[in-house]
């Protein structure tokens, strides 16, 4: 391999180190990714405070992403690479099936009377069932509904460990409790783990130390750090933000990322399926697979941020 003189670059770096593969120049509409290497910061609890009532809840929507846009996460250093083989992105978001049939509707309006002063629980429960009862126009709906409220008693009486309702009253009278089912909105999901994966063939000298050092500068901000107090406590490990750059801006139509982890790492010495090296021990070819997780949930206010000027968002 032969030392190549290190080309210039449109990028201004303020970062502690930035370290990059291939080794050329970035003109002004060429597409590359950039892993920015952040010190975690925790979100903590901001937000608790005394009050009549004992405390105030705390602050939970402070995120890494907060603590970025104040400026108190500390940028370590960048990582450039090419775009890799495959990109793309995907949102979710968590629902499910949700069933409350009559009888649970029933119990909430009795549970209701439990937890007030005012109300009187035994009273609450006879007119709740007897209004169910009169509602119901045939024989044999009034006596599945009979059917299953002595098994829903039954049940109560063996601490919820007793028959099935539904094969009661299908024994009974051939027919079932209507479960209501809906489809309800359960919470947020995180995305990941995003998967990218780059070819590393080094052309000389500066290449080959330069792939050296991103290999063990992903390996080492991906670890916890032992602390001063001889090993009770560890470290978060150090975050990325991960940007699609074009020149020395923001891509303008690829996706973004929040705050993101490094979850797992896989160097594959043998790119090429079999074993060979330069003079000075560089490997010919290596494939690096990084698969990253984002800290923070994406919300719809999110896109309120540059109202679509910038590309596709999240």
């Amino acid at each position: 391999m032969t030392v190549a003189q290190k080309p210039t670059s449109t990028l201004s770096n303020n970062d502690e180190f930035l370290l990059r593969y291939p080794e050329r120049n970035i003109g002004r509409i060429d597409d590359y990714i950039k892993f920015t290497i952040l010190e975690y910061k925790a979100p903590g609890f901001a937000g608790i405070d005394e009050s009549p009532v004992g405390f105030t809840l705390p602050n939970t929507d402070t995120t890494i992403e907060d603590a970025l846009k104040s400026g108190t996460s500390i940028p370590l250093g960048s990582i450039i690479l090419p775009i890799p083989k495959a990109i793309s992105d995907s949102l979710g978001t968590s629902w499910g099936e949700s069933e409350i049939n009559a009888l649970m509707a029933a119990g909430v309006n009795i549970a209701d009377a439990a937890i007030s002063p005012d109300k009187n629980v035994a009273k609450t429960a006879t007119s709740v069932f007897d209004s169910f009862t009169e509602s119901i126009e045939n024989e044999t709906g009034r006596e599945s509904f009979k059917t299953a409220a002595m098994a829903l008693s039954i049940n109560s009486l063996a601490g919820g460990q007793g028959v099935s309702i539904n094969s009661l009253v299908s024994r009974a009278t051939g027919q079932i409790v209507n479960p209501n089912v809906e489809l309800l909105f359960n919470g947020v999901q995180l995305r990941g783990p995003f998967s990218f994966s780059f070819d590393l063939m080094p052309r000389n000298d500066t290449e080959g130390g330069n792939i050296k050092k991103i290999i063990r500068k992903f390996k080492t901000e991906m670890l916890p750090r032992k602390t001063s107090t001889g090993g009770f406590f560890v470290k978060s490990p150090n975050v990325f933000k991960i940007q699609y750059m074009q020149g020395a801006e923001e891509h303008p139509f690829l996706n973004k990322f929040k705050i993101c982890a490094l979850t797992n790492m896989h160097v594959n010495y043998a790119g090429s399926g079999q074993y060979s090296a330069y003079h000075d021990a560089t490997p010919l070819h290596m494939i690096l697979d990084l698969s990253f997780m984002e800290l923070s949930p994406i919300y719809s206010e999110d896109y309120d941020e540059d109202k679509g000027i910038t590309g596709v968002g999240y």
